[in-house]
Parts: C-alpha cells; sequence; structure tokens
C-alpha cells in the first residue's frame, strides 16, 4: 500500500457549551500527503492550546481519497470516532487542502464508565484530547492490569498524551526494565525510552534502569555516537558516556585534537572541553611558541588564562 501523508493543521477558536450534551466547535485546516494523519489542533479553553497528534487515513470515516484528486472546491463530510467521542468535520477540499468547520460530541458512556473509575472531574476539553490520541476506557483498564494507576485527572492526561500503553509498559517490563510510580513511566515516554532504545544500549553491554536510561535519553546518548566513539578506540561505561556528552565530547574533538599531536585519557578529554581547551586554542599557543602536546598542561595554561597573557606580550 502507498504511504500517504496527511498533515491537517486545526485552527480552533473552541467554544464550549452546557453542561450535559455540550459539543466544542471549531475550525479545521488540513494538508493530504497519504496513509499517515499528522493532526495539529489550536484551540482557546482557559487560554491559547496547540495540540498534535498522528493518525491514520483509516481512522478517518467518510474520507474519500477521491477528494484528493479535485483542482477545484469539493464539499467534503468526514468524522474521527473515538471512545471518548466524535469529531465530525464538514468544508472543502481542493486537491490535498482542506478546510472547514468542526464539532466534537463527547462520549457520555466515555465519561460514565471513567466517573466509576474515580475520575470525576474531566470536563469536555479532557475528553477532546481523548479522542485525539486514542485514548479509551479499555486502555486505562489495560494499564490497571500492568499496574500503571493514575492517581488522578492531572496524571490520567499525561499517560494517555505521552502514550504510556499497556503493550508499551508490558514490553519494557519483559526487557526488566520498571519504574517505581506513573511519573517515571511517563518520564520515559517524555524522553523517548523505548524497548529498542533499551536493546541498543544492552548491546553495548549496559544493564540501566529507568533513571539511567532517562539521562541517557536527556544527554543525547545515542548507539550512532557510541559507535563513533568506539571506532576511534574509547570503550566507555555508562557515566563516562554520559559525561562526555553533558560537556560536548564529540568524535570531531577527539579527532581534531590527536591530529595535533595532543595526548589524553577519556577523563582528561572531558576536563579539557570543561576548561575550553579547544583545537584553535592549541593553535594560538603554538603560534606563540608554546609547543607543549599534554592535556594537563594544556589544561592549566586555559585555567591561568596563558592565551590572553601571550597575547598581551
Amino acid at each position: 500500500m502507498p504511504v500517504v501523508r496527511l498533515l491537517i493543521a486545526l485552527v480552533l477558536l473552541l467554544t464550549v457549551t452546557g453542561a450535559q450534551g455540550a459539543t466544542l466547535e471549531g475550525v479545521w485546516v488540513a494538508d493530504v500527503e497519504g496513509e499517515k494523519v499528522d493532526l495539529s489542533l489550536s484551540f482557546r479553553s482557559r487560554g491559547f492550546n496547540q495540540h498534535q497528534s498522528s493518525f491514520l487515513l483509516s481512522d478517518f470515516v467518510g474520507l474519500d481519497r477521491s477528494l484528493f484528486q479535485s483542482t477545484r472546491p469539493t464539499p467534503a463530510s468526514f468524522a474521527i470516532n473515538r471512545d471518548a467521542g466524535t469529531i465530525r468535520m464538514e468544508g472543502n477540499f481542493t486537491g490535498t487542502r482542506g478546510s472547514g468547520h468542526f464539532t466534537f460530541l463527547p462520549s457520555e458512556a466515555f465519561g460514565s464508565r471513567m466517573n466509576s473509575l474515580g475520575y470525576e472531574d474531566l470536563t469536555d476539553r479532557d475528553h477532546f484530547l481523548f479522542a485525539v490520541v486514542d485514548f479509551g476506557a479499555e486502555t486505562l483498564e489495560g494499564l490497571r492490569s500492568v499496574g500503571i494507576v493514575p492517581k488522578d485527572r492531572k496524571e490520567l492526561m499525561s499517560v494517555a498524551i505521552h502514550r504510556v500503553t499497556p503493550e508499551y509498559v508490558r514490553e519494557m517490563k519483559q526487557l526488566g526494565v520498571s519504574a517505581s510510580n506513573v511519573k517515571d513511566w511517563i518520564a520515559m515516554r517524555i524522553h523517548g525510552v523505548t524497548p529498542a532504545y533499551v536493546r541498543e544500549m544492552r548491546s553495548f553491554g549496559w544493564d540501566l534502569d529507568g533513571d539511567d536510561l532517562v539521562g541517557m535519553r536527556i544527554h543525547g546518548v545515542t548507539a550512532a555516537w557510541l559507535r563513533e566513539m568506539k571506532a576511534l578506540g574509547l570503550d566507555l561505561d555508562a557515566d563516562e558516556a554520559k559525561r562526555m556528552r553533558i560537556h560536548g565530547v564529540t568524535p570531531e574533538y577527539i579527532e581534531e585534537m590527536r591530529s595535533l599531536g595532543v595526548t589524553f585519557s577519556d577523563d582528561q578529554a572531558v576536563e579539557m572541553r570543561i576548561h575550553g581547551v579547544t583545537p584553535d586554542f592549541v593553535r594560538k599557543l603554538r603560534s606563540r611558541g608554546y609547543e607543549t602536546r599534554d592535556a594537563l598542561k594544556l589544561t592549566r595554561a586555559k585555567i591561568h588564562g596563558l592565551d590572553r597573557m601571550l597575547l598581551d606580550d
């Protein structure tokens, strides 16, 4: 099946009415490329809000491919049906671009089910977000079966938005990675700690817990970076790798300093970066007759401002 990408930017001026049977209304703008749908939602509800999510074209009911062939405005009427409610869209497409009006109808059955599970303060806006990310009561029950029980509405919304799913938790636990609370699971999802990432880190001999994995992702320790460093002869442990990433020790830095004949250990490479010993600094000193290749002496020279003193002479 050809990959078709649909980019929808929904700019919503959100109108909220009444209690039961309330609807949210706004406008939508769509760019169509294929089977995938990237959905961007912006609306006013307690201030300006913007939301982005991904869909498949098959998630839409009534969105006919023939609409994308026309060079003139063609009427369109389609919907996204979710457990939390239905987003109905009316408007026109001209080729792969469309725009129009949308209405969201929250599901009373979903609201009742969530009430019975202890979440009684959900708003229509919450229902709308659940619909966009396709978070239903079945997903929540699945999370509870693997020990994930959001304590309140705020934590529940974070679990849904950041896609902490039963499948994700199950696979991570099978890899031996767990978390002490729901917030830690959310943090792992936010920072991109995936099962694939865990396996990549394991391939380097590291058996890391959830907190360590989050730290690695935050500081950009990737398999590609580790392979580059290993090709240069640096067989790092997890702490060394994170420290190097934090202080900007890159493969390029290692190669350039070595090309200048500077000798250094892994720890000295970090110290040089911390104190600003760069290839340009080494060249500057050499242009003034200071020829050392020793990392420790270069670091001391930088700390004591030897480059400035030489240039002032």
